[in-house]
């Protein structure tokens, strides 16, 4: 399971359609299929029904949605963070260098 999958989960949930899913994410129907029936193996479920109008959230997708959202949240939530530290970290890495650049 990765933030990918999730977020193809998501879309699938949202747009109840594997093609509309797949449009909304520049994936192809196939791979966004794949995916799905990945995921559904692993947490051993099934997330979805699969109707010719439509495809529909089963009860176990619907208990997994917030789960999967709130796990993409955090997700971003830990990319910020790493990228606000890494820029703090960079910018008194360059003053430490100019500090010690001057003093000869």
């Amino acid at each position: 399971m990765d933030t990918q999958t999730l977020l193809g989960f998501i879309a699938v949930a949202e747009e109840k359609s594997i093609s509309g899913a797949a449009a909304r994410l520049n994936l192809s129907s196939s791979t966004l299929a794949q995916q799905i029936r990945l995921l559904e193996e692993e947490l051993d479920s099934v997330l979805f029904t699969y109707h010719p109008a439509c495809i529909l959230i089963t009860a176990a997708g619907v208990a997994f949605l917030p789960h999967a959202r709130g796990i993409v949240l955090e997700f971003e939530l830990a990319r910020s963070d790493i990228r606000r530290i890494e820029k703090i970290t960079a910018t008194e890495n360059r003053v430490r260098a100019g500090a010690h650049s001057g003093i000869a």
